[in-house]
């Protein structure tokens, strides 16, 4: 007795191996005729950008170069800890000429540029009529050069006659503060504190009053 495992008119294994036969002749014929990836233009890309980062690179150092060159021209040449004093002194000053009301200057923390020159930010708070805020904020930059306006903001407050308080943040520019001096070999002590007054601190005026 045979026993056969298909059926003659069952066309499902013909159409199986037909199907085998096209996939592996398109797959040879895909191998022969199609070229492989051109490298040449793979390198050309790479190439491209690389000449794109370098352009932007060079783009970023000049641009560094023009603000240090900035920086320099507006850099004070008072110690660090006489910039907060002077600048207050003269906030104060512009303050009361223009009509206003000054009730806070306070530090912020200071940052230090690549080129060891370290920005004083302040924040200061004045009370008066709104157009001599703005005026006050423009005359902080035209009449004092090393002084720069970083922003502006006025709000309502009902406890100025006026109704009107502003906000401004402005910033100086000058040396970096020295660290402390060490301990001397052998003594196991610091130098004393007035070796390094005026070295080893930002500015420290707190706020003011006037009027």
């Amino acid at each position: 007795m045979t026993t056969k495992f298909y059926d003659p008119a069952d066309p499902t294994p013909a159409a199986l191996t037909l199907l085998g036969a096209v996939v592996l002749a398109g797959t040879l014929g895909y191998i022969v005729f199609v070229p492989a990836p051109d490298t040449r233009g793979i390198v050309a890309k790479a190439r491209t950008k690389e000449r794109e980062i370098q352009n932007k690179i060079t783009e970023a150092k000049e641009r560094k170069v023009e603000i240090e060159t900035v920086l320099r021209q507006r850099k004070s040449a008072l110690p660090p800890d006489s910039i907060g004093p002077e600048a207050l002194a003269r906030i104060t000053k512009l303050a009361q000429a223009n009509g206003l009301r000054l009730t806070g200057f306070r530090p912020q923390r200071t940052i230090v540029s690549p080129s060891g020159i370290t920005m004083y930010p302040y924040t200061v708070t004045i009370e008066g009529t709104f157009p001599a805020t703005a005026k006050f904020t423009r005359a902080i930059e035209t009449t004092a050069k090393d002084i720069a306006v970083t922003s502006y903001g006025v709000t309502a407050s009902s406890e100025s006659a006026s109704g009107t308080a502003a906000t401004i943040g402005i910033a100086l520019f000058g040396d970096t503060p020295k660290p402390p001096a060490k301990a001397r070999p052998g003594t196991g002590t610091a130098a004393s504190p007035s070796s390094a007054t005026g070295t080893t601190s930002a500015p420290t005026a707190r706020g003011a009053t006037n009027g």
